[in-house]
This record gives structure tokens, C-alpha cells and sequence, in this order.
């Protein structure tokens, strides 16, 4: 009965809100198509238990996969990783390499940690039908010949269960991933490496230039990027808990965190639609779950029955999950586009506030009007701008004496 009701809100929801009766009839007819691709896909990324344990960043199997990329190659990648309890994972990844031939002193990585895309094993990217999703950069950092890494994050595509918007964990995962670069036939990969993150990917990289040297201690991470991260997830979270994203993101952190925390409370937290239905909805991917997302807050159903950081245990989760003003050694470069409604610019004003008074090394770039999307296309070329001069020893520049173009966020 909930998958027909599931089934009922997404084509007849659908039209409510405007997204379309042929969007949601769309995906699906093509849910068979997917399944069939997946199931083909399942032998790779199946692992046996007795092949998990090993040298973290150590690499299981790859094999190529076709890109739209010139003077490039690319690999689809199981390799091993780390919970942030210590217990063996794996992961799946692709790994970008130049063609070019690689200078003597190897070359630098730059590690993506990618947006939300939904914990299904479809909505994996290296197991997507678009494994470049979102990396319109990556033709211009090859052409800087640098070895690109994508950390799919354990669990999501491979066996176990995906810990989002849990950073140590993605911190290891991103790590690991440029520890299997290093080792991964053909890429010649020196030991000097930066993180870049997009939206979840940006509490990643956020949380992987806090611990990335202490993860890979032989490494050297030179700077952190970080394009609309869900940072501040206190506010975020106070914001937009009865707004539409509940339902697209709220079940893929709810199961997260429910796996780190086993003891975090439900009851009482979520609504009965949302305690019957979260667990299913974290599985779908994004496109589904923003149209279902929009679909049920049009129906007027709520996934929790009130701002779930009210309850101590939430709220001491968000706040444990909330990476801290980075350190100054650590420079690191925030776009956030003052359009967004998603993470929501205020939010990351509150960032640009405290970290600048810990003494963080913080560039902020602020986009006039970009979306939660734009940000991250339009911002392209200077991130590898920023990332390069990192590479190149140069020092970075604070903008922490400039007045941010929104106020923070002081509560409701």
C-alpha cells in the first residue's frame, strides 16, 4: 500500500506543483531500464568478506569507463576505506587520469567529493548513466595535468550503509580515495593533494581538510574547497526542516546519522508518514527524491513532526556533525551563491563569522544571485585557479577583513 501510495504522489503530485506528469512517467519507465543496468553492474562492486580487510586506499579491482573527455583516461574503482570507528569498508570511485605525460615529480591530486545524489546503488556516480554529474571542471583540471579522484563514499553502491553528512567518515573515504590514485597503475601520482566539494560534498571537503593530514599523515593536503557546503547545520537544519528539502535530504541524513548513532531517537522525531517512509526514500536518487520531495510538501505532509535539533540528542549530533573553524594552516576557499535556497547563504554567513574570529585562513566568494547549482558551474575556473596557486606554494588570500553581502543567521 505505501509504494502505491508512493507511486500515486509522484505522478498525480507531480502535476500539483508544476514539475510535470511526464517527468515523473518518465522516470518511471526508465526505473526498469536502471534496475537492469545495476544488476549488471552488482558483479563488480560485490565484494567478498574476506577481501574488506586490508591497507585502507589499497585497491580491490577496476576497469575502464568511457567519458566524454579529451586527452584523458578514466577508471570505475573499488578500493578499501575506513569507518571512523575503524572498521574495514569499501568504496566504489572513478579515478581521472591526463594522457599527457606526467612530469617528473608525478602528479598532484585533486580529490572531488560530490554533491547529494541519493543512496541507491544507482544513484552511486560511478554507477551512474552520468558519471561526470556536476564535474564541469574536470576537463580544465586535467588539462592541468592533475589526477582527478571521486569518491562514490562507502556504502553507497557497494555494500553497508552510506553515512551521509557523517564527516569523519567522508573524510576517510575522500582520503583513501587519493591514497588508491597513488597506487593506481599509470597515474604517477606524487604526494601532494587538494580536496573539492559541492553541496554534501562540501561538508566533505570540509571535514577532510580538518583531518586529511592525520588520515594520510605522509600525504600533503595544501587546501580545502568547498562550493555551498552544509556546513552550519544547526541554522541549516532550523531552516529548513519543514520545507520541501525535508523529504529529498532528510532521510538520506536520518539514516546516516541513525548509523553512526544507533541511539538516536526517532520517536517522536519523525511524523507517521515519515517514519513509514524515510528509509525508502533515502534509496531513491535525487532527481526522484526532489519531485517526490515537492510532491508530499504539497500534500501538505511533513517528515518530522517539529524542528528535530529541539530534542537534545538531534541537536548534539548536528553539532558533533558541524565541521569547526578550520585551522589556519589549512587555507580554504567557501563560493556560496547569496541565491541559494538550499543551503541557504545566511547560513554560511554564520560560517564566515565564526571562523574568521577562530583565525581561519578563509576566502569566501560570494556569487551575486547564483543558485545552489550555478555556484558550482559558474565558480569553475577559479577554483582551479585557487587550487593551482596551492600547488604552487603561493600563499592565499583572506578575505576574512571583508563585510559578508548577507547578515547571519541570528535564529527565528
Amino acid at each position: 500500500m505505501i509504494k502505491g501510495l508512493r507511486n500515486t504522489l509522484i505522478v498525480v503530485g507531480g502535476f500539483i506543483v508544476l514539475v510535470g506528469v511526464g517527468l515523473a512517467l518518465y522516470i518511471h519507465s526508465q526505473s526498469e531500464d536502471v534496475a537492469a543496468e545495476q544488476q549488471q553492474l552488482d558483479p563488480f562492486y560485490a565484494v567478498e568478506a574476506s577481501q574488506v580487510p586490508g591497507t585502507p586506499g589499497s585497491i580491490i579491482r577496476s576497469e575502464p569507463l568511457p567519458v566524454a573527455l579529451t586527452n584523458a583516461t578514466a577508471y570505475r574503482v573499488v578500493y578499501r576505506t575506513k569507518s571512523s570507528e575503524g572498521t574495514p569498508r569499501v568504496s566504489g570511485a572513478m579515478v581521472f587520469i591526463p594522457t599527457a605525460k606526467a612530469p617528473a615529480e608525478g602528479r598532484k591530486v585533486v580529490a572531488w567529493a560530490h554533491p547529494t545524489l541519493g543512496m541507491g546503488d544507482a544513484c552511486a556516480p560511478s554507477r551512474a548513466a552520468d558519471t561526470l554529474l556536476d564535474m564541469g571542471f574536470a576537463q580544465e583540471m586535467l588539462n592541468n595535468g592533475w589526477v582527478i579522484t571521486a569518491t562514490d563514499y562507502a556504502g553507497v553502491g557497494t555494500e553497508g550503509v552510506g553515512r551521509y553528512l557523517v564527516g569523519q567518515d567522508e573524510a576517510s573515504d575522500v582520503a583513501y580515495s587519493v591514497a588508491m590514485a597513488h597506487e593506481f597503475p599509470g597515474a604517477q601520482t606524487n604526494k601532494t593533494w587538494a580536496v573539492y566539494g559541492h553541496s554534501q560534498g562540501g561538508h566533505s571537503a570540509l571535514w577532510t581538510g580538518e583531518l586529511g593530514n592525520q588520515i594520510l599523515p605522509e600525504f600533503s593536503l595544501v587546501g580545502t574547497v568547498a562550493v555551498a557546503p552544509a556546513a552550519e547545520l544547526v541554522p541549516l537544519i532550523a531552516q529548513q526542516w519543514n520545507q520541501p528539502a525535508q523529504w529529498s535530504i532528510g532521510p538520506d541524513f536520518i539514516v546516516g546519522w541513525k548509523d553512526k548513532y544507533p541511539t538516536l531517537p526517532l520517536e517522536g522525531i519523525l511524523t507517521e508518514q515519515g517514519s513509514a517512509n524515510y528509509e525508502a526514500l533515502s534509496q531513491d536518487c535525487i532527481v526522484e527524491a526532489a519531485l517526490e520531495g515537492h510532491t508530499r510538501a504539497a500534500f501538505g505532509q511533513s517528515l518530522f513532526t517539529g524542528n528535530p535539533l529541539d530534542n537534545p540528542e538531534w541537536l548534539k549530533t548536528a553539532e558533533a556533525q558541524t565541521p569547526p573553524p578550520m585551522r589556519k594552516e589549512m587555507p580554504t576557499f567557501i563560493v556560496q551563491g547569496t541565491g541559494d535556497t538550499l543551503v541557504l547563504p545566511n547560513t554560511q554567513a554564520v560560517l564566515n563569522e565564526t571562523w574568521c574570529k577562530a583565525g581561519s585562513d578563509l576566502t569566501m566568494l560570494w556569487l551575486d544571485g547564483a543558485s545552489h547549482l550555478s555556484a558550482q558551474s559558474l565558480s569553475g575556473t577559479a577554483v582551479s585557479q585557487w587550487i593551482q596557486a596551492r600547488f604552487d606554494g603561493r600563499p592565499s588570500t583572506s578575505t576574512c577583513g571583508l563585510t559578508a553581502p548577507v547578515q547571519p543567521y541570528r535564529g527565528s
